[in-house]
């Protein structure tokens, strides 16, 4: 039986562990968390957990921690969230170029494989081609060696004829 994908909850319980554990969640330490799943769904999925917990955070914040902390604290999960979402565009960028060589590569290899259908068709044709002037010629050679044998045969006929002919000769010529 498939496995369902990684789920919103998943990646929230992996990006609520890590920030308990003091660290900020990124999409390869969920994906480390959680054993499983696609950098894409992952990433959709903490990023819709950053913006909901980003708001909850500030109300906790300010309930928590004393005012001193707020601004240090939210520039620290600024950086993070910037530094999460500058590898995200990265590994994104680097996923985008790599897609775009695998479909560069595809329509290249499209482009050959049409050329050679192609060649493969005009081979045919002319094997066809060849093959109908090979059969022309070979009724042709199997006409002339029946005409040969005819003409042997003729030939056979007429130097026994002379030869006969020669011998009546002879003989009629001998009685004078």
């Amino acid at each position: 039986m498939s496995r369902i994908g990684v789920t919103y909850d998943d990646v929230s319980e992996a990006a609520a562990k890590l920030v308990l554990n003091g660290q900020s969640p990124t999409i390869v330490q969920v994906r480390q968390f959680l054993g499983t799943g696609s950098n894409t769904t992952i990433a959709k999925h903490l990023k819709a957990w950053r913006n909901q917990h980003q708001h909850n955070a500030k109300s906790i914040k300010s309930e928590v921690l004393p005012d001193s902390l707020t601004p240090l604290l939210e520039s620290l999960w600024q950086n993070a969230v910037d530094e999460a979402s500058h590898q995200l565009a990265s590994k994104q960028t680097k996923w985008d170029n790599k897609r775009n060589a695998l479909e560069s590569m595809l329509a290249s290899f499209e482009f050959e494989l049409n050329n050679a259908l192609a060649d493969n068709e005009t081979l045919e044709r002319k094997l066809s081609l060849k093959k109908s002037e090979y059969d022309v010629l070979l009724k042709e050679l199997i006409n002339l060696k029946n005409e040969h044998r005819q003409f042997k045969q003729r030939a056979r006929n007429i130097v026994q004829q002379l030869e006969t002919e020669n011998i009546e000769l002879k003989r009629l010529l001998g009685k004078k």
